[in-house]
């Protein structure tokens, strides 16, 4: 039996920090769609600058974390500013993307 979606609410600013590094690549990019779909305007959450994304695909669960960096494919979305480093060591940052 297939679930029906529930709409999204608009909003100017969805937060999330590693939600969508849980989910493997594939349903992370339709969640990414699902809010972009819904009119919300921009996106502020963790990245890993450069990340191959497709790991996020051989991850074989939720529970499993995956670094993802969503200026690249198959996310693509437009990178609007850094907002501050995590860790220079590795690469994370928060950063604020543009969702419409």
């Amino acid at each position: 039996e297939e679930e029906e979606e529930v709409s999204i609410p608009s909003v100017d600013l969805v937060f999330s920090k590693e939600t969508f590094n849980h989910m493997i690549v594939s349903d992370a990019a339709r969640a990414i769609r699902r809010l972009a779909a819904s009119g919300s305007r921009f996106l502020l959450t963790n990245i890993t600058r450069g990340s191959p994304n497709y790991m996020g695909a051989d991850k074989g669960h939720h529970a499993n974390y995956a670094q993802y960096d969503y200026g690249l494919p198959p996310f693509s979305l437009t990178k609007v500013a850094k907002i501050m480093d995590i860790s220079k060591d590795d690469w994370t940052e928060f950063a604020l993307f543009r969702l419409a």
